[in-house]
This record gives C-alpha cells, sequence and structure tokens, in this order.
C-alpha cells in the first residue's frame, strides 16, 4: 500500500535528519501542492488541524 510506504519514509526521514527537518520538507512539498492547485488547503484529523495558505510568487526574470 502506499500510503503506508509514505508513512514509512516519514519515520524514517524523522529518524535520519530529525524531526524539524522532516516538517519543513512536507511543509515545502505541502506548499508546493497548494501553489499547483492554486487554492489553500486544510487538513484536519483526530489529532489536529493544518492549514496550507498559498503565498503570492512572482517570476523571475
Amino acid at each position: 500500500m502506499l500510503t503506508m510506504d509514505l508513512a514509512e519514509a516519514i519515520g524514517e526521514s524523522v529518524k535520519t535528519v530529525g524531526a524539524e527537518e522532516s516538517a519543513s520538507i512536507m511543509a515545502r512539498a505541502l506548499c508546493w501542492l497548494a501553489q499547483v492547485d492554486g487554492n489553500d488547503i486544510e487538513f484536519t484529523c483526530d489529532l489536529g488541524t493544518v492549514t496550507i495558505e498559498c503565498a503570492e510568487i512572482t517570476a523571475k526574470h
């Protein structure tokens, strides 16, 4: 099951690079997903809520 593989990879990342670095990587990935979708995203589960608010990004020339 792909979801379990991702959960195991996240757990391994926490062991390898630490919780803060792993959270930073996940946050950037979630922000990227919100940007691709063009909308803010909110996830809620029994442990809490995570809200991703899209930042305005301008193209560099």
